[in-house]
This record gives structure tokens, C-alpha cells and sequence, in this order.
């Protein structure tokens, strides 16, 4: 997936090349099924329309973001959305995060740490 959006085959939904830093992947550790995500909101090819409920309720208890995106910007909400609804369930997924230029894993943002980080498999 990193390839394909550092050469331009996976595009953001207006056909422009995908400027965003953050690309997570998870693996159903039950199913084998993956997931991936992008972070950001806009024309990202990543982004469904809707929230699954479960992912929501987290959003809703955090209420407040400790950085400067919204709770729901982050790879990671992309991707365990798409889990979720697909019917995964988030306990497990075992997610692994890099830096889309460099190639490198990411540690979470301090928003996707206190949602998720009791909930998921982190891969290092």
C-alpha cells in the first residue's frame, strides 16, 4: 500500500497524488483479514461515510483531542472503522503504523494512544 501511494497508483478521491504522513494497517488476528487507513479527512480514499457506533462511543468519551487534528483524523480511526464495519472486532486487531515517506513504524499520537491502546495488538 506505501508503494502504491508513493508512486501515485492509490490517489486521493479527486485523482490528486495523497499528501498525508500516516498509513496503518491492521490484521484481524482471528481472520487474517486487513485493513488499512490513511490519516486525514478530505478526499481521502480511505475515509468511509460513516462512523461504526462503537468507534463513535470512543470518540464521545475522549471528547477533547490533545493535538491539533480532530479525534477522528488518524490512520488508525480509518482504519479500525473499516474493521468495525466489516463486522472485526476491534480486541482483535493487530495494527502497525509508519511514517508514509519514510517508511517507518509510528508511534501513536497521543489521541489514538488513550482510545485504542488497551483495545488493539500494537506491532512494533
Amino acid at each position: 500500500m506505501r508503494n502504491s501511494i508513493l508512486n501515485g497508483t492509490v490517489r486521493k478521491t479527486t485523482g490528486g497524488k495523497i499528501d498525508a504522513k500516516v498509513l496503518s494497517v491492521a490484521v484481524d488476528k482471528k481472520t487474517g483479514e486487513m485493513f488499512y487507513g490513511i490519516s486525514g479527512s478530505k478526499n481521502n480514499p480511505t475515509r468511509l461515510n460513516e462512523t461504526h457506533p462503537d468507534l463513535q462511543k470512543i470518540i464521545d468519551r475522549k471528547r477533547v483531542s490533545e493535538t491539533n487534528y480532530p479525534l477522528d483524523n488518524c490512520g488508525e480511526f480509518n482504519t479500525i472503522n473499516h474493521a468495525l464495519l466489516n463486522g472485526n472486532k476491534i480486541t482483535d486487531l493487530k495494527m502497525y503504523t509508519i511514517n508514509i515517506k519514510s517508511g517507518e513504524f509510528k508511534e501513536m499520537c497521543l489521541n489514538c494512544d488513550s482510545m485504542y491502546s488497551k483495545l488493539i495488538t500494537i506491532i512494533k
